[in-house]
């Protein structure tokens, strides 16, 4: 099939299905440049694993998730633009923790979280300990970006990163928290890595 769905759902559905089975010349043609960053540095851990797609809509768009091992990734498509069967209707895409998670990475679960943080606690993985460096970390083990930049406006306050691979130039955002202990010595996660832009 050469044409494009006009169709939110079935082009969201589309584009997900480029992404599983490795086809990024048709992604390309569905997806926006920063959305086909986010696809291309995510790969797809198990592709029987996935299940959905749950889709909404609203305010001139529509968005589909599905529900996969250890995440939930979620596409939004332009309304318009896919019942024109126009290219690169899908506009956004983030991935968030999976239905009763807490992160998206190192761990997913409230109980890993907690035995992350007592681990943390007696001296190991200090890198934890930081949302920077754990953003880095993710940068480096999930999208293969081993020497991302990170970019943000107030490193000591924020719990929002851009990242940049300098090989390719592809950006993401990622967004940090501390699901076992806030404020001083709690580690932080991963919790939801967005296309830019």
């Amino acid at each position: 099939v050469t044409g494009l769905p006009t169709n939110p759902a079935s082009y969201a559905t589309a584009a997900f299905d480029a992404w599983l089975h490795g086809r990024e010349g048709r992604l390309r043609k569905l997806v926006t440049a920063p959305v086909a960053d986010l696809l291309a540095a995510l790969t797809p851990h198990d592709s029987g694993g996935w299940s959905g797609p749950v889709c909404e809509g609203a305010a001139g768009s529509t968005s589909c998730t599905w529900a996969g091992p250890g995440a939930r990734l979620t596409l939004s498509v332009a309304d318009q633009a896919a019942a024109r069967g126009g290219r690169q209707a899908v506009t956004e895409a983030f991935v968030t923790p999976p239905a009763g998670g807490v992160a998206v990475w190192p761990f997913t679960t409230a109980e890993q979280a907690a035995d992350t943080q007592a681990a943390f606690d007696a001296g190991h993985q200090p890198w934890l300990g930081g949302p920077e460096s754990v953003a880095l970390a993710y940068a480096g083990a999930e999208l293969g970006w081993p020497d991302a930049v990170i970019d943000s406006e107030d490193p000591e306050a924020s719990t929002l990163f851009r990242l940049t691979d300098p090989a390719t130039l592809a950006v993401v955002d990622v967004t940090m928290a501390q699901p076992a202990r806030q404020g001083l010595g709690g580690i932080w996660a991963v919790v939801r890595v967005e296309s830019a832009g």
